[in-house]
């Protein structure tokens, strides 16, 4: 299975953890990219791209894969209930590809 790279978030000081860097199957990264492109445009970078430069960021890409084009407004006027969804959507798709290995 094909792969793509969430990028790895050091640790920004002692209230902020940071977040490892991981990858998610390159299909679940296509769906977000489907986002981006409507968002930005295909001119922008492709996604392999991306891919090279470190991948997307895991709260960009949870946006990104539900089809939200706000990914990169940090989640200002967004509920937390909305991001909770989209997240638990993104974690439950990546089990499932990852458990019927896709």
């Amino acid at each position: 299975m094909k792969k793509f790279p969430i990028v790895h978030i050091p640790e920004a000081g002692p209230d902020e953890p940071g977040a490892p860097g991981f990858e998610i199957p390159w299909l679940m990264a296509a769906k977000a990219y489907e986002t981006y492109v409507a968002a930005l445009g295909r001119g922008i970078q492709t996604l392999e791209q991306i891919a090279a430069r470190g991948g997307f960021e895991w709260y960009e890409f949870v946006l990104l894969y539900c089809g939200d084009k706000s990914a990169w407004t940090c989640g200002v006027g967004l509920s937390k209930e909305y991001l909770r969804h989209c997240t638990q959507r993104v974690v439950a798709d990546l089990v499932e590809e990852l458990t019927n290995g896709k």
